[in-house]
């Protein structure tokens, strides 16, 4: 009731290159605060029955390669992925899962000689439905052009 329609919050740290593949490793413990911090706030508003009311989009502003580097890590990539919770959500995955094989040259779920997974949903297009169908606003002003073709049926 405080009046706030939009809260951002950002975590960091997730700019890792090595060492990713252990169960000690920084990036296994910032998964894991991630998972628990939504976990706990989604219960939280559940608990205070304010989810229908809320939506969480958590994203990344970058993917990672599919093939591990030389230390154990993995290195910017092209496609990430989107979560949107809440109690109006329309759950599920959105998109078609990648093929990670790189030896087969027909996968139109790669790019760049197979390192990379193409994405499949523009962002924008998200954010142009959120923005029209959640917060009543004009997408298209906002973002400064009609991203709304292809957008997930989310919400």
């Amino acid at each position: 009731g405080i009046g706030t329609r939009i809260f951002w919050v950002q975590t960091g740290g997730y700019d890792t290159h090595s060492a990713q593949n252990t169960l000690n490793g920084s990036y296994n413990a910032l998964m894991a605060m991630l998972n628990d911090g939504l976990f706990s706030f989604y219960n939280d508003l559940s608990n205070q029955g304010l989810l229908n009311n809320t939506l969480i989009l958590q994203f990344s502003e970058f993917g990672r390669r599919i093939q591990e580097n030389g230390s154990q890590g993995t290195d910017h990539g092209a496609a990430s992925i989107m979560m949107a919770l809440g109690g109006q959500v329309r759950g599920g995955i959105y998109g078609t899962a990648a093929n990670l094989n790189p030896a087969d040259s027909a996968n139109p779920t790669l790019e760049n000689s197979g390192n990379d997974i193409r994405y499949q949903t523009d962002f924008r297009s998200v954010y142009s439905r959120v923005i029209d169908n959640w917060l009543g606003g004009d997408s298209g002003a906002i973002l400064g052009g009609d991203f709304r073709s292809g957008a997930p049926q989310i919400l």
